[in-house]
């Protein structure tokens, strides 16, 4: 009896032990099995993006979190360029190390192009976007338009209104400004130096007033040889920039300042202005929601204005997401999406910018945002050139900012920084001929 009881127990014993690893190969197995299915399902997309400002970062990321909830079958990933040097030198490196990604923001896309670093912009995507807004070559789109933006004077309208200020009509009355701000303990100017690329918003006022509202071809014509960054129009220029400093109008620790910590200088009320895009004033509203924001254009000696209108924030492909079926739809998918109206419009109120679209997108703006869009539509004269762009030797951009920083500490004089501006000019310019000669 005994025996019988025991042979019944191990049976029992065995047949659950059997039973439970079958449960353990099923779940595993399954696991494995929906694992294998899920790799297969999902299509990985990377979107290469430069950190331009807080609110510009976080929608990006919001628009592609939105876009996820609605296509699960697609992961987003970002490589974003924080840095202190233009977003070229970091997007090469990129490109060196073989870490492109699939969707690019890119501010010049001639060169990569040439090069074959990006591929075509699917058709349905380069419908979205009006023709003065896309890089074509040889007939094929390569880069669209995200945004148009502009860079101008945004300044504090409390401070103006205490010292009795008006918004300038002439450069001498701007410098009559400047001159009452300091007199009164308020900084004048809000300079960033040591995001290297904030110093473009000065160097390209500068370039674009006295330089290219003469001469848009002026870049290429310094290639041709006919004129030089030794001449006059840049004297005026630079002496224009380094006036400013040495008279004090300048924070005096602009190069430890952050572009980023702009806004605060602005909030605390102790700094008046600040030439920047019209972007930066959802976050000042956010760090000082009393006060009033203000927006101008620097005129010229005469009272004239050029406005900067900066055509210079494309999406791109890369050829290799190009190359892969199911990446290609998928970067087809978010374009679509990013471009759709709903979201395209909440872009354009969070960052107060002008739609590449073919369909006028509008939004509801707020003072500052209408102060902006009439003064950008008011005035005529626009100039889209810039230091930069594709009319600029790739790799002069960096040292001619750094060139003129050695400048604004007085380590180099003006005359011998338009010379090194010059050779450098020349030097970058022959490297571009002889890489053109090799491909």
């Amino acid at each position: 009896m005994k025996k019988e009881y025991l042979k019944t127990g191990y049976s029992i014993v065995f047949i659950l032990a059997f039973a439970l690893l079958l449960l353990v190969v099923f779940i595993f197995g399954n696991h494995k099995v929906n694992d294998t299915s899920e790799e297969e399902e999902v299509t990985e997309l990377t979107i290469v993006y430069a950190y331009q400002n807080s609110m510009w970062s976080s929608f990006i990321e919001k628009a592609a979190t939105e876009f996820e909830a609605e296509h699960p079958e697609i992961d987003i990933t970002f490589q974003t360029a924080y840095g202190d040097t233009v977003y070229e030198t970091i997007l090469n490196k990129m490109i060196a190390r073989d870490e492109l990604g699939d969707i690019v923001q890119v501010k010049a896309p001639e060169a990569y192009v040439q090069c074959g670093i990006f591929g075509e912009i699917p058709d349905s995507v380069t419908q979205l976007v009006s023709e003065e807004n896309r890089y074509t070559y040889k007939d094929k789109t390569y880069a669209v338009g995200i945004v148009n933006t502009t860079t101008g004077i945004m300044y504090n309208k409390a401070l103006f209104e205490k010292y009795h200020l008006q918004e300038p009509t002439t450069y001498d009355e701007f410098l009559e400004c400047c001159a009452v701000l300091k007199k009164h303990h308020i900084t004048p100017l809000g300079i960033g130096g040591s995001d290297l690329w904030h110093m473009e918003f000065w160097v390209n006022h500068f370039l674009r007033t006295n330089v290219l509202s003469e001469n848009e071809d002026w870049f290429c014509d310094c290639s041709k040889g006919t004129v030089s960054w030794t001449d006059e129009e840049i004297t005026q220029s630079l002496t224009q920039l380094k006036d400013l400093f040495d008279a004090g109008y300048v924070n005096s620790d602009w190069l430890s300042t952050t572009d980023g910590s702009l806004p605060y200088l602005l909030s605390e009320g102790d700094t008046a202005m600040v030439m920047t895009g019209p972007w930066v004033e959802a976050e000042v509203t956010e760090l000082n929601d009393q006060a009033q924001w203000g927006w101008f254009y620097l005129p010229d000696e005469d009272g004239q204005v050029v406005v900067g209108e900066n055509r210079d924030t494309y999406f791109a492909v890369s050829a290799d997401c190009q190359a892969d079926e199911k990446k290609y739809q998928a970067a087809e998918a978010f374009l679509n999406y990013f471009y759709s109206s709903d979201n395209y419009s909440n872009l354009l109120q969070s960052i107060t910018s002008f739609s590449t679209t073919k369909e006028s997108v509008e939004y509801e703006k707020n003072d500052f945002q209408e102060e902006v869009t009439e003064a950008f539509t008011d005035y005529e004269t626009h100039i889209t050139g810039y230091v930069g762009d594709s009319d600029t030797p790739e790799g002069f951009e960096t040292e001619m900012l750094q060139l003129i920083q050695q400048m604004l500490q007085d380590k180099i004089s003006i005359e011998k920084t338009q010379k090194k501006l010059q050779k450098c000019w020349e030097k970058y310019e022959e490297s571009e001929v002889d890489a053109s000669e090799e491909n």
